[in-house]
């Protein structure tokens, strides 16, 4: 994450439409899965969403089951020490 990233000052940190990617398979009721995927080279974690069909909630846990065995998973990320003045 950069400072380019970040809302400025005065700006709505949520936008109308950054629902958009989760609320979609909620409103087609279908199964999703969050699966962690480790940490880039920066140490920002990474992950992916798997979605499969209606009633299929099963395939979704067996893929991010298989997601995490060959990516490692969740790792915390490094703690840095904050910077004083």
């Amino acid at each position: 994450m950069n400072a380019a990233s970040q809302p400025k000052h005065g700006e709505m940190l949520f936008q109308a439409l950054d629902f958009s990617y989760a609320a979609v398979w909620n409103m087609l009721l279908l199964p999703a899965t969050a699966v962690p995927l480790g940490l880039n080279a920066k140490g920002v974690p990474l992950g992916v969403q798997v979605i499969a069909a209606r009633g299929q909630d099963h395939l979704t846990l067996a893929v991010a089951a298989e997601l995490e065995r060959a990516f490692g998973g969740w790792r915390a990320p490094p703690v840095r020490p904050i910077k004083t003045a």
